[in-house]
């Protein structure tokens, strides 16, 4: 995942006021697998589309138009 995208995950945190290892519970993974995968670390698949759901995000993949 891009910088951007793990920054808007890190932000929804914040203002949900949750700690990386409550998110990791709710998730069913180890606080350090949430870590790797926020971090750039590890990867854990499928991790990202749990961390999405349960924080209520979506990522859009959008074709740019070429001229």
């Amino acid at each position: 995942m891009t910088e951007e995208i793990r920054a808007i995950v890190k932000q929804v945190m914040r203002e949900r006021h949750m700690t990386q290892t409550q998110l990791a519970e709710k998730l069913g993974v180890t606080p350090q697998a949430l870590s790797r995968t926020l971090n750039e670390r590890g990867k854990v698949p499928g991790l990202w589309r749990d961390i999405f759901e349960e924080l209520g995000l979506e990522v859009t993949v959008k074709r740019i138009e070429q001229e």
